[in-house]
């Protein structure tokens, strides 16, 4: 599977590491990403502790296999901001 990166113009690029983002998705730690559900939850308990973070960012895999960027908003909301790996 290749790595799907945004360019460098890309907006995205400002919310991501490539050196980390490159050794997350090796195959050796691609098992370790937790998966939508699990990034929703830890979402919300990061939540409960920091009252004034309106959103976070989370490399995670999606139920279809993809591995992408999503943002998770204070209430739950969630918008996938980029797919580094389609499924």
């Amino acid at each position: 599977m290749s790595i799907n990166l945004p360019t460098t113009t890309d907006p995205t690029r400002q919310l991501i590491d490539v050196a980390i983002i490159a050794e997350m998705l090796s195959p050796v730690n691609r098992g370790k990403l937790p998966t939508l559900r699990q990034a929703l939850a830890s979402a919300a308990a990061y939540f409960a502790v920091e009252p004034v973070a309106e959103a976070i960012h989370v490399v995670c895999i999606k139920a279809s296999g993809a591995i992408v960027l999503e943002r998770i908003g204070r209430k739950g909301g969630h918008k996938t901001l980029w797919t580094f790996v389609q499924a």
